[in-house]
Parts: C-alpha cells; structure tokens; sequence
C-alpha cells in the first residue's frame, strides 16, 4: 500500500517538473523572439533616419540613353547553309544571352571584333559569361556559300532608348533614371553593362497610350547634348555621373533639392509628377491609390498611381513609354519614381520607392 502511494506521489511531482521546464522554456524562447523582433524595429528606424537626412533634386527630363553591353551578348544561333543543302550550326553550344567576352584571347568590345576574329581563324577559342560564371567554349567556323567564314551567332553590341532621369546628388554628382533596368528586347535579360551615355534630347512628338496599347515620347536618343555616363544597369533603374553643371541641363523655375522619405512615410492621398513630356518642365497631379510597403526592397511595383491632371491626360492620355523615371513627390518630399503603365487603364501605373533608388548608389 505504501508503495502504491509513493510511486504516485514520485510520477505526480515528476509531472509537475517537466510542465514547469516546458513552460520555463517556452516562455524564455519567446522573450528571445520579442528581443529579435525589437532589434529589427530599432534597426529599420536607424535605417529611416539615415534616409530622411538625404536631399536629391527631383529631374524629370527626358532623355536619351545608350549602353555598350560587356563584350557581345548572343541572341540566337542558326544554321549555316553549305553547299550540297547541307546545313549545320557552329554555335550550337551558345545560348541566348551569353556574354562573348574575348575570342582567341582578343578581347571583344564590338560586332566588328567578332567579325574579324572569326575571318581571321578556323578555330576560335571564346571566353563567354553565362549566368556570371565565365568559362569556354571551342567553336569550328564554316564557310557559307560565298565561302565567308561564319558561325551562325546573331549579337547586340549595344541598345538605346529614351526615358526620364529621376534625380541628380549634389553631394557625389550622382544620378538615377528610369526606375526600372533595361532589358533586352531579343533576350529579355536584363544589360549589363561596360560603358553607357545619358544625352538631353529634345522631344520631338508624342503618342498617346489608348486601351491595351501604351503611347511613347517620340525623339532621337541620339541627337542631344552629352550629359553623363551610365556605370549601372540593375532593376531600379540606370545609375551613373553627370559629367556637366546641373543647372546647365534644367530650367525649372526653382529647382531644389528635396529631402527623401522612406517608405513608412508614404501613403495615399494625392502628390506631384514632374515631367517635360509638353516641351516644359512641370508638375502634374497624381494621386496614390495603394502603397505597397512589405514588398519593397527588392521590387519596383512599390506604389499603384493614378494620372489626375488634366492638362497631361489631355496630352497623353495618361502614362506613355518614356516616362519610366518620373519622379513623384509627396508633402515637399521626394518619394519614389514612375515604372510602369497599366496596358488596360494607362491612366494608372506603377512607381518604385526612392529609397530603393538610392542605396544603388553604393554598386557604383
């Protein structure tokens, strides 16, 4: 009998331990969440005040835009027709997308390098980038029917295009535009880039956008005054140095710098976009349907907005190709920049967060 109530007595209390060290722990591991939680909260507001101390110059000028890619980027291989009706690909070994960075050890920076490098030799060597690893690839020339030599690579040396430069850093004569990467039209890889020209160009004509078709900032990318070099192409938008005095490049009555806010800040409600696309700088109201703050930091789809002002509905019909990089500003602050439009509304697009924008600055 004692036994009995000694062995119930000895699994009651051992019961009662291992439910008081299982609370114990549960209760400790929490409060070690709750710290993890509050550092990060801590984290994020250095992070928020750091951002509001910075001023930019919100630009809003179009311009055009020039990238030399790194090497040659191959956008498709084809067959070579030999004679008899043969026909065979020498680059089958190639995909779309790869960086040809030298042949035969002859550094390509061009079309024309390639071309004479491939005239020159019946076995080439080819450094390529896939994918950010280099490695090589042995490809044996033919000869076509007019018994040239060929390997069946189509390539891009470069691309242009139009947009807007978002804004201008008097402290480090850094710039941002776009708000988005270029892509490439063949590959859709996004560009990288060895060297690249920003020019101040002269609009000649619009486009307006109507339902399911986009309109466009018509002019030359080529023909205008040499403003900066790009150094960066990434998915926030082309980076670089102004390489001419600000003020020599825009005439808004005024211009200033502007403090930045962070993404905490934003909300909905109306704000400003400032654009040239009517031959003068100018602010036109927008409002800011929805702000999208938890998917930010690696995303330009930050902020839905939406075309009010007349004057520039009018002109355009709301958002055409070449605005990508206006920037919006909110409450005296410069908040983010234009990307995209809606295709079934072009009234209505997409804009990236300025604090993205900025710490791309770094990677230059």
């Amino acid at each position: 009998m004692n036994m009995r109530f000694n062995s119930r007595t000895i699994f009651i209390k051992a019961f009662f331990l291992i439910l008081f060290l299982f609370l114990f722990l549960f209760l400790f591991n929490e409060k070690i969440i709750a710290q993890e939680d509050l550092t990060l909260k801590i984290f994020d507001f250095d992070k928020e005040k750091e951002i509001n101390k910075i001023k930019l110059v919100p630009c809003g000028i179009t311009i055009g835009v020039k990238i030399n890619t790194e090497g040659v980027m191959v956008l498709e291989t084809d067959n070579i027709k030999l004679d008899g009706g043969l026909e065979i690909n020498p680059s089958k070994e190639l995909l779309s997308g790869d960086l040809i960075l030298s042949v035969n050890n002859h550094e390509i920076n061009k079309k024309e390098d390639l071309i004479n490098e491939i005239n020159l030799s019946d076995d080439l060597n080819l450094k390529i980038k896939r994918n950010k690893i280099i490695k090589e690839i042995e490809i044996k020339p033919v000869k076509n029917l007019d018994g040239e030599n060929k390997i069946g690579a189509w390539v891009r040396d470069s691309t242009q295009g139009v947009g807007t430069l978002t804004y201008f850093n008097l402290k480090n004569k850094k710039f941002g535009a776009l708000g988005h990467g270029v892509i490439d039209v063949d590959t859709r890889e996004l560009m990288t880039v060895k060297s690249g020209e920003m020019k101040k160009i002269m609009i000649n004509s619009l486009i307006k956008s109507k339902l399911g078709t986009p309109g466009e900032v018509i002019s030359d990318a080529e023909d205008g005054e040499l403003i900066g070099k790009i150094k960066l192409n990434n998915k926030f938008g082309l980076y670089g140095l102004l390489d001419v005095d600000f003020k020599k490049i825009v005439d808004f009555d005024n211009q200033k710098e502007l403090f930045i806010c962070d993404k905490s800040e934003i909300h909905e409600g109306f704000a400003k976009l400032r654009s040239n696309v009517s031959g003068e700088l100018k602010d036109y109201d927008v409002y800011i349907e929805s702000v999208n703050k938890f998917n930010s930091d690696n995303d330009v789809k930050n902020m839905v907005i939406k075309i009010t002002d007349g004057e520039l509905l009018e002109k355009t019909n709301g958002i055409i190709q070449g605005m990508s990089g206006c920037p919006i500003i909110q409450d005296d602050k410069l908040i983010g920049a234009l990307t995209h439009v809606f295709i079934k509304d072009p009234s209505r697009g997409y804009a990236v967060f300025i604090s993205n924008m900025i710490e791309q600055e770094n990677n230059i």
